[in-house]
């Protein structure tokens, strides 16, 4: 099994195809999902500020985990020799796809997968990333992920994380996210954003720095983003 070597767990596996939020298995939720996520930030400066900090030469093998309609994969295309997309929903990476076509981009590989199933089937990366996916479990299966993850890159490779995380009292973290929120965004957004604390499986910032140094990374930087609950982790794979 690829990702970290672990023996396959069967039934005792989570399942993470059971929807928790929006159910990505629906065309139309694939298609508004851009335009959703427009409401409350800025993923083309979130991206251009991310592919900066990487810092790559062309030369690199890299990878997006929960890739979404992948808006940062094609970018990636332009500035790395293979780019792997990996998402559980089949409906994302069709858009994925057709996009990819659309720019002529020919270097990416789309891989339908989970965090806990997929096997990685390519060479070792030079760099991977994971956006807003990874609450989707909950913390004990966030550590598995993560080991699986590291699994994924080279001795050395360099590994960005962001996700909703409470800082602080975990408490007041959700509350001033949802102020925030409120404050920028207007009432409807708070309370939809509000399902996400809800229902799905954000954690506290000192939980998720455990497990990624139980995962066998470095945590170079840790850093919030528009939000304060918006958090990215700059880590490194250890040899």
């Amino acid at each position: 099994m690829g990702g970290g070597g672990q023996s396959d767990w069967g039934w005792v596996r989570y399942d993470e195809g059971r929807p928790l939020g929006r159910d990505f298995r629906d065309p139309a939720e694939v298609e508004a999902y851009d335009a959703f996520h427009r409401r409350f930030r800025d993923a083309e400066a979130e991206n251009a500020a991310l592919l900066e900090e990487m810092g790559l030469t062309g030369l690199e093998t890299a990878g997006d985990f929960g890739c979404g309609t992948g808006r940062l994969v094609r970018a990636l295309a332009r500035r790395c020799r293979e780019v792997w997309a990996i998402d559980m929903s089949e409906g994302m990476l069709d858009w994925g796809r057709k996009k990819a076509a659309e720019e002529g981009l020919e270097n990416i590989r789309f891989r339908q997968g989970t965090f806990l199933g997929y096997a990685h089937d390519g060479p070792p990366l030079d760099v991977l990333n994971c956006s807003l996916a990874l609450h989707h479990l909950p913390d004990f299966w966030k550590g598995e992920a993560l080991k699986r993850m590291a699994g994924m890159l080279k001795d050395g490779g360099r590994f960005w994380l962001t996700d909703v995380a409470w800082t602080g009292d975990g408490r007041e973290g959700i509350d001033r996210w949802m102020r925030q929120l409120e404050e920028r965004g207007g009432r409807e957004l708070a309370e939809e954003l509000s399902r996400h604390v809800a229902k799905e499986y954000s954690t506290a910032e000192w939980i998720l720095l455990e497990l990624l140094e139980r995962a066998g990374f470095r945590v170079e930087e840790a850093r919030s983003g528009r939000y304060e609950a918006f958090r990215t982790y700059r880590c490194r794979k250890l040899g």
